[in-house]
């Protein structure tokens, strides 16, 4: 899944969202200050993609290598949860529902007992445990010891340490990316039946008040479960297998304001279709295409689909190529848009709660005295006057 790649991408390009400060003791407290605008999809004061840097092809090499040893075949066919289920895989990367029901010991996706020869059950999930065991467990999302490094002219790729990596544990930065989503339930301002108005108001009122375990396709795991010793959800599982829980939500939902590094989705219009882009650009022509076609995979012999440190030349020309044609789809898409990549750019900053608020004047203004090559390609002449730039 695309959203994976976007896992391993997130804790090597975002380092803080906020400003950090030190104290006497040389700790970093990055919870108060302004927001840096740290992102994992596109340049705040440009849109340009973030895909020209260091900490993109770290992440894309990391990302191939993990895919060619999984279960995915080409044409981005990836039946993880069936090779758990038999047996097949030492591990998964999952959303939390998924990996739960993987964990379970009656769960759908759990991984099937072994029989003998007579079908005696010899082995299955949750047997023979002694006290704080479980058979299975969850883990966070690891974390990066290389980091993008938004100081520096070109942004190059660091270590991590220092101010350079203000949250990092251990030498490691992590970032959550939380990218399950949820359903969203609107009344049609031009329903033109009350009946049918009625029914959508009926079904918000009782979305609202049922519990979170019932509400269809919503997720079930909140911060709020956290105030409780097991989440709700996890209240008649094992004592490790709901703590693993515990830990992974402790983790994935603690916010920037109490120190935290959470990834932002793509909360944009034409999200799907960036998303898509990169899918399209990175599985099919990419990952999974046959090295005579410009892609990185031996459809004769996968054992010598392309490396990239020993087959470092082909890899980074097909590579480069994959970046310049995802950008000219990004480009395709803004213009796509009311108002094209400049009103994508005001919308992407109001997401990310960016200080000081810009309207597309501001923005062309500033461009005008940095950039006028991204000047010119937002369209700003056609913003107003010159002169007010």
């Amino acid at each position: 899944q695309t959203k994976v790649f976007y896992a391993f991408l997130a804790p090597v390009m975002q380092t803080h969202l906020r400003e950090c400060k030190t104290n006497t003791d040389g700790e970093f407290h990055c919870g108060v200050g302004e927001r840096t605008g740290q992102n994992l999809f596109f340049d705040v004061d440009t849109f340009e993609p973030l895909i020209h840097n260091e900490g993109f092809k770290y992440a894309f090499d990391l990302y191939n290598r993990f895919v060619r040893a999984s279960n995915c075949k080409p044409g981005g066919i990836c039946d993880f949860k069936a090779a758990f289920s038999d047996g097949r895989c030492a591990g998964a990367i999952a959303l939390p529902e998924t990996l739960t029901e993987m964990l379970l010991e009656d769960g759908e996706y759990t991984i099937q007992p072994r029989l003998d020869e007579e079908g005696n059950v010899v082995w299955a999930p949750g047997q023979n445990l002694s006290d704080g065991e479980y058979w299975g467990r969850r883990s966070i999302f690891p974390g990066s010891d290389k980091v993008l490094d938004w100081t520096t002219p070109g942004r190059p790729l660091v270590d991590c340490i220092g101010m350079k990596c203000p949250l990092a544990n251990d030498g490691i930065n992590y970032s959550p990316f939380f990218g399950e989503g949820a359903d969203v339930y609107a009344i049609n301002g031009r329903q033109t039946k009350p009946q049918a108005a009625d029914a959508i108001w009926d079904l918000i009122m009782w979305f609202s008040e049922v519990e979170p375990i019932y509400k269809p396709l919503n997720g079930m795991y909140r911060t709020s479960q956290l105030a409780a010793e097991k989440p709700k959800v996890a209240i008649d599982w094992n004592d490790i297998m709901a703590e693993d829980l515990r830990q992974v939500l402790m983790h994935e939902f603690k916010s920037d304001d109490m120190g935290g590094n959470p990834s932002q989705d793509l909360m944009l219009r034409a999200v799907d279709e960036y998303i898509y882009a990169l899918d399209i650009e990175m599985h099919q022509k990419l990952i999974f295409a046959d090295v005579s076609d410009g892609g990185l995979y031996n459809e004769n012999d996968p054992s010598k689909s392309l490396d990239a440190v020993k087959d470092k030349r082909v890899y980074d020309a097909n590579y480069q190529r994959f970046i310049s044609d995802l950008e000219a789809r990004f480009d395709d898409i803004n213009g796509r848009q009311d108002g094209g990549a400049l009103r994508q750019l005001i919308l992407w900053r109001e997401s990310l709660d960016l200080q000081p608020k810009k309207d597309e004047q501001d923005v062309c203004s500033d461009l005008l005295a940095t950039n006028q090559a991204i000047f010119e390609k937002m369209n700003c002449i056609s913003t107003g006057n010159l002169q007010s730039l």
